[in-house]
């Protein structure tokens, strides 16, 4: 399988083609040529958004806050911050001779779309694990009520 990612699907008057000027439009449409009576798929994927600072002051006021409450099993911030990031976050699995290894993306790598699973799987824990419930819930509501805003 040849992958041709410099490619520009375009759209004229509801027909899609390829950008020829593109750098590898004229190399992609003679591949084509080789499928002739056969199916072709074409997956057309918008680019991701980036990721967004307010995404960022959230996530580690969030964060900084589940660490605080106390409501974790974490041994300290960098292992909760880990763990986070492992449970929802943007992880790939390694082998090394037959060694398992999680490798965490970093944060500042996020596209917004991974962003927004690992704020949701954090507000989620945070909220099974009783933040609602604890004197931290004012505080919690704050970042929240700041969210709702910033989406406004």
């Amino acid at each position: 399988m040849k992958i041709f990612p410099a490619c520009h699907i375009i759209e004229n008057k509801g027909k899609l083609g390829i950008d020829v000027a593109s750098r590898y439009g004229q190399e992609f449409q003679e591949a084509l040529k080789t499928f002739k009576g056969h199916y072709v798929q074409v997956i057309l994927k918008k680019p991701d958004k980036p990721a967004t600072e307010a995404q960022n002051n959230v996530f580690h006021a969030l964060l900084g806050l589940y660490f605080k409450s106390g409501l974790h099993s974490a041994s300290g911030y960098d292992d909760l911050r880990a763990t986070i990031k492992i449970r929802y976050g943007w992880v790939f699995d390694y082998d090394i001779e037959g060694e398992k290894y999680k490798v965490v993306v970093s944060w500042a790598k996020y596209t917004r779309e991974w962003r927004i699973r690992a704020i949701d799987g954090l507000i989620s824990e945070m909220e099974q694990s009783g933040i609602l419930g604890s004197t931290y819930h004012d505080e919690y509501q704050e970042i929240r009520q700041g969210m709702q805003n910033e989406n406004k």
